[in-house]
């Protein structure tokens, strides 16, 4: 049996995610979330983040660098294996633009692809809750 999936946004839906739109309604944001994955992942019921697209992180120079390790078995639609230049560009990108998801990296000095599958955040400042930011529902 085939079912089929029908969303419907309340903008015109030229680019589906709606993250890139600098709106997001709640259809929208009810759909990109269960479609898109994020670095890392926050639940309502926890205080913690969970891994996504990363295994594991870490906190480097007092708070100020984060360093985020990749699932090296991670793919696109298609089958290409996502890299650390994927969610670099994907968030330097998002920032250049003054996306709606940029929002939640403005503490960001800069994203650095340090191999395909470790991706370094550098802050500002010192942000021990960085990752309650980076993991804020479908935006990052």
């Amino acid at each position: 049996m085939t079912i089929d999936f029908v969303v419907a946004t309340p903008h015109d839906a030229v680019e589906f995610n709606d993250v890139y739109r600098n709106t997001t309604a709640s259809a929208g944001y009810i759909a990109c979330n269960n479609i898109y994955n994020r670095v890392v992942l926050n639940e309502w019921f926890e205080i913690n983040p969970f891994p996504d697209l990363a295994t594991h992180w870490e906190q480097l120079d007092g708070s100020r660098r984060w360093r985020f390790h990749l699932n090296q078995a991670a793919r696109w639609q298609d089958g290409t294996p996502l890299t650390a230049h994927d969610v670099v560009y994907t968030h330097l990108h998002a920032m250049k633009m003054g996306y709606t998801g940029s929002r939640f990296l403005k503490d960001v000095e800069t994203i650095v692809a340090v191999d395909d599958h470790t991706v370094d955040y550098h802050l500002h400042t010192a942000n021990a809750g960085f990752l309650v930011l980076l993991g804020n529902f479908i935006f990052t």
